[in-house]
């Protein structure tokens, strides 16, 4: 028989976050507090106001104070809707139809529970699963302002959802994998969520193609904290390129990869680029 020592207390403030369940809340806030310290930073380096520096990031003084506010939801519910169009090619190559229940991991404030609603339509479910408290509570302020009631969000680890297994016609999760430690748990559980043939469909990064042209020093400072962050959490930033292989780790078949390439100066009206053809 094994006893469990007891831990000294401030031994590892990790592993009390971990107990308390918020770990990966503090570790979202926190590399928001990085991306908005670099930022002020910057201006501070250069004498920059606000509007001069959104001009110089391009992009707008509203979108600026979002970043600069790690708080405020509205970065991740923008993102949402500048991927959109995305997410909406993803699902059309899948086919998801009226009647499918599905799942959508790390669905943040606003995920893609609304397309997925559209799609699933009224004799269909959506489950939403996030971590953060905050971003439940907005996910469903979201979906009761749209009168959206085939879908619902529950707060929940994504490795460890508690929902029944073999249950989803359809899982699925959005640049989840590339902001946490081990990834091998969530697909894991995505799997084991879905039906014998159902699918598990993955939107996810990989950094390779982070570049700045011409040079930026600000720009680089912020990439070199984020791996950094990235590096001391276990986080693998190029998760991108493993992802057939995680899929094959859980049993999971069929496997098809459609690498898309998007420009931050991309008009909002532009399609991403379908580099299936090439990277097959």
């Amino acid at each position: 028989m094994a006893q469990k020592k007891k831990g000294k207390i401030g031994s590892s403030f990790d592993g009390f976050l971990a107990e308390e369940g918020i770990l990966e809340t503090c570790e979202e806030q926190a590399l928001k507090q990085i991306l908005a310290d670099q930022i002020k930073a910057a201006m501070e380096k250069d004498n920059l106001t606000k509007s001069a520096m959104a001009q110089r990031m391009q992009t707008s003084r509203r979108a600026l104070d979002r970043l600069l506010d790690p708080k405020n939801t509205g970065v991740t519910q923008q993102q949402a809707q500048e991927l959109a169009q995305e997410s909406t090619w993803l699902f059309d190559q899948i086919g998801i139809g009226p009647g499918s229940r599905v799942v959508e991991i790390g669905c943040g404030p606003q995920g893609c529970l609304e397309l997925l609603s559209d799609r699933v339509g009224a004799e269909g479910y959506v489950i939403g699963v996030e971590l953060s408290e905050l971003a439940v509570a907005t996910a469903r302020g979201f979906l009761a302002d749209r009168g959206i009631t085939n879908a619902e969000v529950r707060q929940g680890h994504g490795a460890a959802t508690g929902l029944e297994t073999q249950s989803f016609d359809f899982a699925t999760a959005r640049l989840v994998l590339v902001n946490i430690p081990e990834p091998e748990k969530i697909v894991a559980e995505m799997a084991a969520l879905v039906k014998p043939g159902g699918v598990v469909a993955l939107h996810e990064a990989d950094w390779i193609a982070h570049l700045c042209d011409p040079a930026f020093p600000e720009w680089d400072r912020l990439m070199q904290a984020l791996v950094t962050y990235s590096k001391e959490n276990g986080i693998d930033l190029y998760i991108g390129r493993r992802i057939a292989r995680m899929l094959r780790a859980a049993g999971l078949t069929d496997i098809r990869l459609n690498p898309l390439a998007s420009s931050r100066l991309r008009a909002r009206s532009q399609p991403p680029t379908d580099l299936s053809a090439i990277c097959p």
